[in-house]
């Protein structure tokens, strides 16, 4: 599912800014960018989108008030306030905002509620089948820990049992969320959710355990940085 999002912001440069921020990310696509308000609620119901970012202070119809019309014509949609005032916080929330972030913008918070946004709509309830070569099984994705790369197949980590897949390492990077798997090194692609913590091992790789699971993946060290940048991203 890739996540529809509207944007009104008054001023140019920084809609322009915003809109390339959200367009790098991967199952996010901008669908329309209105300079005000009035222009943002004349198309509203014909793209119906997931994700609304909405500034605050704009000239003859306010984000807020935007935010209200949205809500009365839509439970689900999710909106981002983006604004200088922080004095509309508490108004924000009470529309129930997924976030509210202040300008100059920050990225790294954007990209955080992106994220988790893209898991509350859709990284849940994705459903990822494997051919085994005798029968087809079906996961949900939520329920993948890591995939292991074994003779030219792969052996996959669930919940409820290990799955000897005949796919490539490389195939089953092309079916997850990459926003929520991590390759960490030849062998292993991870479900960084997952993780309940990492230590050395050897020279050159790191131990990587699970939550709630006796299941063991491999880091490489040449990673570990990445790695912990990816990490932190993904858990707010």
């Amino acid at each position: 599912m890739v996540i529809r999002t509207m944007i009104a912001e008054d001023n140019r440069w920084f809609r322009e800014q915003l809109a390339d921020e959200i367009a790098s990310f991967n199952g996010i696509e901008v669908a329309f960018t209105a300079a005000n308000g009035e222009e943002f609620l004349n198309v509203f119901e014909d793209i119906k989108p997931e994700l609304v970012i909405l500034d605050i202070n704009m000239p003859k119809i306010s984000g807020v008030e935007v935010a209200r019309v949205i809500r009365k014509r839509s439970r689900d949609t999710e909106i981002i306030f983006i604004t200088s005032y922080e004095q509309f916080m508490k108004e924000a929330f009470a529309l129930y905002a997924a976030d509210y972030i202040t300008k100059p913008l920050d990225k790294k918070r954007l990209k955080q509620t992106l994220f988790r946004i893209k898991r509350k709509l859709n990284g849940n309830d994705k459903i990822i089948q494997f051919n085994t070569g005798e029968t087809v099984e079906i996961v949900k994705q939520n329920e993948l820990y890591f995939v292991e790369a074994y003779n030219k197949k792969t052996l996959v980590y669930t919940a409820a049992k290990v799955i000897t897949a005949n796919y490539s390492l490389k195939d089953m990077e092309e079916m997850v969320d990459k926003d929520l798997f991590f390759k960490t090194g030849r062998s292993y692609l991870v479900n960084l959710t997952k993780i309940a913590s990492v230590r050395p091992s050897t020279r050159t790789s790191f131990a990587i355990f699970f939550k709630g699971k006796d299941y063991t993946a491999y880091l490489s060290k040449r990673l570990y940085q990445e790695f912990r940048i990816r990490l932190k991203e993904i858990s707010g």
